[in-house]
């Protein structure tokens, strides 16, 4: 990486090991809400690395416009690099588990999960939300276990749910693509006009099933 990375780590008390999960933040850079995201993993039992994606220009800045500019003209090989560094990070890091970690992210951070899972290896498992998936194809060579979330009413991104679902079943590893009915782009998000509580709860309890049994 070109520069230092920033981020945001939330670790339960003790010493663990527990299961390592790398979480990136949507178009508007690594705010509260992600934050939070990271210390419900902490209280989950997971040592929770919430990741900002904007870190090459200085870091997210409060104003989420300034950050959602930044991350739009973004080198994606860039990024990708950049997301491989917080994953060799995160493994070796003392009360991580050893072996590999996970990885889920939101929007734009759930395209960068798909990346991310296809190009390292040490990703056992992810669950990208409502994220375009740039490389479908390399789905099918993953050594992640895929949960993948959309929303119904997500219809550009949700669009590419069968051929996600395709490539992954060419895969040995598990798979599951989740698309909740009456969901929009964001469901997940608590602070946003798309916040679908029903639809929050169950993927959330999805996704920590998912990680605790493949990280």
């Amino acid at each position: 990486p070109a520069s230092d990375l920033l981020g945001y780590l939330a670790k339960p008390s003790g010493n663990g090991p527990f299961p390592g999960i790398v979480i990136i933040h949507e178009n508007r850079g690594l705010n509260e809400h992600t934050k939070d995201i990271a210390r419900r993993y902490a209280a989950e039992g997971f040592a929770g690395l919430a990741v900002d994606l904007v870190s090459r220009a200085g870091g997210s800045k409060p104003d989420a416009s300034a950050n959602t500019g930044v991350l739009g003209s973004a080198n994606i090989p860039d990024l990708v690099a950049d997301m491989k560094a917080y994953v060799d990070y995160l493994r070796p890091l003392e009360g991580v588990k050893p072996g590999g970690v996970g990885v889920t992210g939101f929007c734009l951070g759930g395209g960068y999960a798909f990346d991310t899972a296809v190009e390292s290896p040490d990703v056992k498992a992810a669950v990208p939300y409502y994220g375009t998936c740039r490389q479908v194809d390399k789905l099918a060579t993953t050594q992640a276990a895929m949960l993948v979330m959309y929303g119904s009413l997500d219809t550009r991104i949700t669009a590419q749910a069968d051929a996600v679902k395709a490539s992954l079943a060419k895969n040995s590893r598990p798979s599951q693509v989740q698309i909740y009915e009456g969901a929009n782009h964001a469901f997940f998000n608590d602070t946003g006009a798309n916040y679908n509580e029903a639809a929050a709860r169950d993927a959330w309890a999805k996704t920590l099933a998912w990680f605790r049994q493949y990280v």
